[in-house]
């Protein structure tokens, strides 16, 4: 196959008989004795092999950049005028010396000489491409492509350029057919996939969705892999119908990935279809009751629903699992992980049971000392029991200097300020939080309790009152204060 990482990379070095390294201009610059007893076709031919040799000396000892290599490759050129291979070398000294208007030249002398061969067409249309000149490059692709199919490479360099012009059918099209085509499918496959990343990573969800859907279509092994993909996709782009129908189908598979009935249950879960995604969830617990991480995965889904005695219930069934595995020895067994640790001890504080998360979190660090979450997590509960304040204080600095621009991070250490009495340093770490995430109930509660503190009423209430807009539910602390306020002021409702 043939692309322009080929003409770089791995052009042939073929040399017929004993050629003189002699540099002496007269030989290859006058007939002497070849021209006295050769036809003027093998004197061409002769001269095109002196210089064709000289060329690939002066790169051997100079390397690929030589200027004097790329002149005896083009009066190599000159005397076997479309000869590929020459062309193809000195397209590739050109390129290391960024002289693409020479490179062009070469790769189009040889295409005009031969228009109907599939590896001329290919390699110019792979030099006009590195030119940036995307609509001839893409022509002559096409027309390589017309003459040979079975290109992997060829095909996937004009689909790129497709999708480089923001033409996603065109190219969703061309990769189709590829695989029908190409002597190597997985090729496609392969790029496919990469393409749907980069997609992703720059928020094309469209676009990478018609990648992630070309692949399932073309190769079912990969799901549920690329279903749990689409859903996500789906649901950034605002198709909820579509992301419940995509992992129904996955979960109707022979062997059902157990993520796929969490995303499941977190789908029902967004579209206040409780019952669905507790049912989903019952279900699940029975299919891969013998799976700790199945398990564990379930027990996430209950924690984003606040269903906190039921995330412990099924981390419990997780340990036990975890437990009675065989381990050659104690020491051996793989600590719990730190997400296990900090969604029970959420749970646990979901429930008030303080103590309890209090234990897990110091669990957590021992286990994993490096745990920015767990130290977050346990300094801001003693914030608000308002203890452990220096230890808080220290476990704070530390979690930011993990997440720098994390602002619930900084909330906490603007929290623990507040309770250590420093006002105005928790009104500037505070201040720098909402300036990251902007409008956060929380935040926004904070910032209005360090304002009341400093004696601000009025702009006190108006932080508090912007919480209650983001959040009315009454155990945000924040409907207390303002009703609190009112009292203070003669303003209570009869």
């Amino acid at each position: 196959m043939r692309c322009w990482f080929c003409i770089i990379c791995s052009l042939p070095l073929v040399l017929t008989g004993c050629v003189s390294t002699s540099k002496k201009p007269t030989i290859l610059g006058s007939p002497g004795i070849v021209g006295a007893f050769v036809h003027p076709d093998q004197q061409a031919l002769a001269r095109a092999l002196a210089h064709f040799a000289q060329a690939n000396l002066l790169v051997y000892e100079q390397g690929q950049g030589s200027e004097l290599a790329l002149a005896a490759y083009q009066r190599a050129f000159d005397a076997d005028p479309g000869n590929h291979d020459i062309a193809s070398r000195i397209a590739v000294i050109a390129l290391h010396r960024k002289d693409l208007p020479t490179a062009v030249a070469a790769m189009e002398a040889s295409q005009h000489s031969a228009p109907d061969a599939y590896d001329r067409n290919a390699d110019l249309a792979a030099i006009y491409q590195i030119a940036n000149r995307d609509e001839e490059a893409l022509r002559l692709y096409r027309r390589a492509l017309d003459i040979d199919n079975s290109h992997a490479a060829t095909t996937i360099a004009a689909a790129a350029l497709y999708f480089r012009g923001d033409q996603v059918e065109p190219a969703i099209s061309l990769l189709e057919q590829g695989f029908r085509s190409v002597d190597d499918p997985n090729l496609i496959n392969i790029y496919l996939y990469e393409q749907g990343r980069r997609f992703v990573s720059n928020s094309a969800y469209a676009q990478a969705r018609a990648c992630f859907e070309a692949l399932r279509a073309h190769e079912p092994s990969y799901r549920p892999a690329i279903d749990l993909i689409l859903a996500e996709l789906y649901s950034a782009l605002g198709d909820d119908a579509k992301v419940i129908e995509t992992l129904k189908a996955a979960s109707e598979l022979p062997d059902p990935d157990p993520d796929v009935y969490a995303a499941l249950a977190r789908a029902f879960h967004r579209q206040q279809r409780q019952a669905d995604a507790l049912d989903l969830l019952t279900q699940a617990r029975l299919r891969f009751a013998s799976d700790p991480d199945a398990l564990f995965a379930l027990g996430s889904v209950y924690s984003e629903m606040e269903f906190h005695k039921e995330v412990i219930a099924v981390l419990a069934e997780a340990r036990q699992r975890l437990d009675a595995a065989p381990s050659p020895t104690e020491a051996e067994r793989p600590p719990l992980s730190e997400g296990y640790y900090l969604i029970l001890a959420s749970a646990y504080d979901g429930l008030q049971e303080h103590e309890t998360t209090e234990q897990l979190l110091a669990e957590c660090l021992t286990a994993h000392p490096d745990s920015h979450r767990a130290m977050n997590f346990l300094a801001y509960l003693w914030a608000e029991q308002d203890k452990n304040l220096p230890k808080a204080l220290k476990y704070s600095l530390k979690s930011v200097t993990f997440e720098p621009k994390n602002a619930a991070y900084i909330d906490t250490l603007g929290w623990i300020y507040y309770r250590m009495k420093k006002l105005e340093l928790a009104w500037a770490t505070l201040s720098k939080a909402y300036e990251i995430i902007g409008d956060d109930a929380e935040i926004l509660l904070h910032l209005g309790d360090v304002q009341a503190a400093l004696g601000n009423t009025e702009a006190a209430v108006k932080y508090w009152t912007q919480s209650v807009a983001i959040d009315p539910a009454p155990t945000n602390r924040a409907v207390q204060q303002i009703d609190a306020q009112s009292g203070m002021s003669g303003g209570d409702k009869p």
